[in-house]
């Protein structure tokens, strides 16, 4: 089993989240590991480092399409640059990320999705 604790701390130092956020996120680290888990090879792959991290892109994905923002746009000044994000480009910022990990970890998991079908000639 993947250890949820693992994949939360990944986003939790990801993104410096606080405690409240943390516990918010929990559930959905749980339910990816859970997903993953089941598409394990092996379970000596439960801690690669590539299974880990798409868990953690899975579970932070699905808690952004959950979560009500109170604000669209998410944004940081460090000196004189504002950086400012609205909601729809941070989920599909994620969902590229969350592609991305799952081919990266595909080595690991097993094909769910193959579809096979018959050619007539």
């Amino acid at each position: 089993m993947i250890d949820t604790n693992a994949v939360l701390d990944v986003i939790v130092n990801a993104n410096s989240l606080s405690l409240q956020e943390r516990e918010r996120l929990r559930p959905h680290c749980s339910v990816a590991c859970n997903q993953l888990s089941q598409r394990l090879k092996s379970e000596e792959y439960a801690t690669v480092s590539a299974v880990i991290m798409a868990c953690a892109s899975i579970a932070q994905y699905r808690y952004l399409l959950t979560t009500e923002s109170d604000d669209d746009f998410l944004s940081f000044k460090a000196g004189d640059i504002t950086v400012r994000q609205n909601r729809e480009a941070r989920i599909e910022n994620a969902a590229k990320f969350k592609t991305e990990s799952l081919v990266s970890a595909t080595p690991y998991l097993t094909d769910i999705d193959f579809v096979f079908e018959a050619v007539e000639v």
